[in-house]
């Protein structure tokens, strides 16, 4: 049925939903666009307490928005810009007020930070600004940010910079499977 998660009692079935059926945490796409947040009032009611009150961490969607859904193969909505040591700073500020929240998940008292596209972020300024959120981190108090990226479409000189790898659904295929998890093998 129809539901808004800006609705408290929304937030709380789903929160009710999920540990009835195991789902011990959220993960929620974080959308960034130019120094601006977008679609972020769910994460931020969580970050104080408020309903679903499970823990979470934030995936980056770190893609341009365009209006491909729409049919149309032309037009970005919300181009995606990295920026430099400024806007990865305000970037960073931002994560930081979610970080916080004693409902932000942290492994080794490091944040946990997903993203979604690694492999589309220039490795010149993907390697400074982690380099450089890293350094926030130990700044703010963390031991620094456990990364974790989507298994698709990473140069494999970046992968010594992340902590973990997440699969994505409709992009994981039964030959992926095959590859990773191998048939175990019956003895006769």
């Amino acid at each position: 049925g129809y539901y808004d998660l800006e609705m408290k009692a929304a937030r709380k079935m789903q929160g009710d939903l999920a540990k009835k059926y195991g789902v011990e945490a959220f993960m929620y796409y974080h959308y960034w666009f130019d120094g601006k947040k977008v679609m972020y009032k769910i994460p931020e009611f969580n970050a104080t307490g408020e309903e679903p009150n499970l823990p979470f961490f934030l995936c980056w969607a770190n893609e341009p928005w365009n209006n491909t859904w729409s049919g149309l193969n032309k037009g970005v909505l919300l181009a995606q810009k990295y920026g430099e040591l400024s806007e990865w700073d305000t970037h960073f500020e931002y994560l930081q007020t979610l970080f916080k929240s004693d409902y932000y998940i942290k492994i080794d008292n490091k944040p946990v930070f997903a993203i979604y596209r690694m492999g589309s972020i220039p490795e010149q300024i993907l390697l400074g600004m982690l380099a450089r959120w890293r350094q926030l981190a130990i700044t703010h108090g963390w031991s620094g940010l456990f990364i974790i990226i989507c298994h698709h479409n990473v140069p494999e000189i970046l992968m010594h910079h992340i902590d973990a790898l997440y699969n994505f659904e409709p992009l994981t295929t039964p030959n992926f499977y095959k590859q990773v998890f191998p048939a175990p093998q019956i003895p006769h």
